[in-house]
Parts: C-alpha cells; sequence; structure tokens
C-alpha cells in the first residue's frame, strides 16, 4: 500500500513534468534528440563535464550526447542531458564564455530553436545580440561549446530523434527528478500530506481504506 502511494506521487511529478505535447515542428516535447555540429562534419553535442561542452565523433547511443526535449512554454525548450539530468545552459554572454548545465531550469535555460535554411540554431530567449547563439569553437586553446552568430556554420545544428522506450525514458526522468532540490522539496511536501510520520510508515487516517486509496 505505501509503496503504490509513493508510486502514485513520482508519478504525478513526471507527469507534471511532461506536460502537453507541442505541435511545433522544429522538436516535439518529450523527444530525445542528438544535435550535430554542421560547421564540424559527423560531430554531436556533447557534455564533457558541468562546465564544459564539446563536440565529439556522433554516437547516438552515447548518453552524454543524448538531450531530452522539455517544452517550457510554447515554442520554448528545455534540453536535459540524458547522463546527468541536467539542463543545457546558456552564459548569456558573446565571447568565449561557456555554455554549461545546471540542475534545474532557468531563464538561461530556457532555448528558442530556430531554422537557419536547412539547419537550426539555438539562443537563450532572455537574449536577443546576434553573438548569443550555441556555437563550437574549434581555435587554438579553446574547443568547446560558447556563443557567437548564426552565420558560422558552427553555430548551426541538425537533429536526430533517438528512439527511446516510454517506460524506461519515464524511469530515468524519474530519477534524474529525485535529485533535483525543488523536486525533492515537492516529494516531501506530498508525502506529509499522506503520511503521519517521517519514516512513511504509518497512513493518515484519510488514507486508511482501499478504496480511498
Amino acid at each position: 500500500k505505501h509503496f503504490m502511494l509513493r508510486s502514485l506521487i513520482l508519478l504525478s511529478l513526471l507527469c507534471s513534468t511532461w506536460g502537453v505535447g507541442s505541435a511545433w515542428a522544429q522538436l516535439t516535447h518529450g523527444k530525445v534528440y542528438n544535435f550535430a555540429n554542421v560547421g564540424q562534419t559527423g560531430k554531436s553535442l556533447v557534455i564533457e563535464s558541468d562546465t564544459k561542452l564539446i563536440v565529439a565523433t556522433t554516437d547516438a547511443a552515447d548518453t552524454k550526447q543524448q538531450w531530452y526535449a522539455e517544452e517550457v512554454s510554447t515554442g520554448v525548450f528545455a534540453l536535459r542531458n540524458m547522463h546527468n539530468g541536467k539542463y543545457l545552459k546558456s552564459p548569456n554572454a558573446t565571447g568565449n564564455a561557456n555554455w554549461t548545465t545546471v540542475l534545474e531550469v532557468g531563464d538561461n535555460c530556457k532555448l528558442l530553436c530556430e531554422a537557419k535554411g536547412t539547419n537550426y540554431t539555438f539562443r537563450a530567449t532572455n537574449t536577443s545580440d546576434g553573438y548569443h547563439y550555441l556555437h563550437y569553437s574549434s581555435a587554438a586553446g579553446v574547443k568547446k561549446v560558447v556563443c557567437w552568430e548564426t552565420s558560422s556554420t558552427s553555430s548551426q545544428w541538425t537533429f536526430t530523434e533517438v528512439a527511446y522506450d516510454a517506460d524506461v525514458l519515464g524511469k530515468i526522468l524519474q530519477d534524474f527528478d529525485i535529485k533535483v532540490p525543488s523536486k525533492i522539496a515537492q516529494f516531501q511536501t506530498n508525502l506529509k500530506a499522506i503520511f503521519e510520520d517521517d519514516a512513511c510508515t504509518k497512513v493518515k487516517s484519510t488514507f486508511t481504506s482501499e478504496a480511498e486509496i
């Protein structure tokens, strides 16, 4: 009974995170993608560390190269890495400022995917300067993902969906959410509404019958 309650809580939180799928033609909410850099043939966006992203030889099976598209508002997406559950974050600055990854979605994680010919560009919605786009710099001594303008092919990307079983994907995202501070607080609040004790061994009288559960 207690296990069922915990499962229902986690499922409800996961569903609230997924939201309603978008009809936006470019990215689809709830799908996982590999992003290939146009200027670096055969190389895709990969997380090297929390503070550094690079491109590496495309391997769609590598979770470090897989990104879950989470629509946070109409046509605006956060990209969540399938290796560590962290979100792609713009530095909101030009030049050699690194794109990074963070545990929770902030303004700099809310991205627009915009068509550039047959390719696409990415920038945070709170930026407007022409040099704020997701770009791979291959310059000597740099070789990392920074901000630059759209005419460079290294600021342009294509993407391919990586197929996931829905149940497997849901479990992975659920495990990621358990590590997020705001999600933990939400779990605790929901559990306290159901259980009398912090150890979750005694269900409140409201939920004592199977019918009510």
